[in-house]
């Protein structure tokens, strides 16, 4: 029998990690990824443990997880963002409507869900809505492949989807009230952020903020994405009023050249900041004006000349 490892009692209010148990000297030599490359996974139960095979390759293949039973699980999808989900099907009714419920709410929507189910509850696991069905009994090597899978997918959604950590104030206007708050990071599909009070997840917002290094106000408007009871949420643009997604672009585009504070986009253009523009026809044109000064200079020396032999001509017949 394979031994497993409880899981915490956490308060789903609380949406604390749970303890993790060190895995290190059990862990296969693989090469770990960069930081930034990190994505989360929640593990979800439906007793009290968790066989310590899925947490190892989970952390194998680079994964940072959580793990909550099925009444914490929704609570926990809501609350943080989670780049995956593995069901372990100990209950098919309860884990299928878990899912069901899953799928229904803006967090848990796009993410893939995994599925640890028995042979014959495979089509239901994927009515149900789970991404990929892995059945039992679940073989490492298996196990490993799709968590893999779905680790490129989360990675590679991160990269297209980056977050400069930014320190910016926010202008929030939720429900026709202006509430406080200071963006932590920002991306071109939206930003995480700290409000003066907590949020609702999947609430409305119109948010006006200024860029580092800009002076243009831009008016995001969108959606609460996820939310705790901390203020802490993340906010996903719908629109970008004006020149704002632009300059936005501009920023992020600067930003991730190493640039830390952008010129504006629309900052007007002197003539000294922009280099003269020479062609072939501009240095033909410039030899032919030297030319016409050199013929008008010697034009006028002549005539000088003959006014001067004029007039000396006149003196002496005189």
């Amino acid at each position: 029998m394979i031994e497993s490892i409880a899981v915490a009692n956490t308060d789903a209010t609380e949406v604390a990690a749970a303890p993790r148990v060190s895995l290190d000297a059990a862990a296969p030599e693989t090469e770990q990824p960069a930081a930034h490359d990190s994505a989360r996974v929640l593990l979800i139960t439906s007793a009290d443990q968790v066989a310590p095979d899925l947490l190892l390759q989970a952390q194998a293949v680079g994964f940072d997880w959580d793990v909550c039973t099925f009444p914490q699980a929704l609570s926990f999808l809501q609350s943080s963002a989670y780049h995956a989900a593995v069901v372990d099907v100990g209950a098919p009714e309860e884990a299928f409507s878990l899912i069901e419920q899953a799928r229904g709410i803006s967090t848990g929507r796009q993410i893939p869900i995994v599925a640890l189910a028995d042979p014959a509850d495979v089509n239901s696991a994927f009515r149900a809505g789970a991404s990929f069905v892995v059945p039992r009994p679940v073989t490492s090597d298996l196990l490993r492949n799709t968590l893999a899978a779905i680790y490129r997918i989360a990675v590679a959604l991160r990269r297209l989807y980056a977050r400069y950590r930014v320190e910016v104030q926010l202008a929030l206007t939720i429900a026709e009230r202006s509430i406080d708050a200071k963006a932590t990071d920002i991306g071109d599909g939206g930003m995480a952020l700290v409000a003066s009070e907590p949020l609702a997840s999947g609430a409305a917002v119109s948010a006006r903020f200024v860029l580092p290094g800009s002076e243009e106000q831009i008016v995001a408007v969108g959606e609460i994405r996820w939310a705790d009871h901390h203020g802490r949420a993340g906010f996903c643009f719908n629109s970008i009023a004006g020149t704002g997604r632009a300059s936005l672009e501009n920023w992020l585009a600067r930003r991730h050249a190493g640039i830390d504070h952008p010129v504006p986009l629309h900052a007007p253009v002197t003539l000294e900041q922009r280099p003269p523009l020479v062609t072939t026809a501009d240095k033909a044109a410039d030899s032919a004006r030297r030319t016409a000064r050199v013929a008008l200079s010697a034009v006028l020396v002549a005539f000088c000349l003959f006014l001067i032999g004029f007039w000396a001509y006149i003196v002496l017949t005189s």
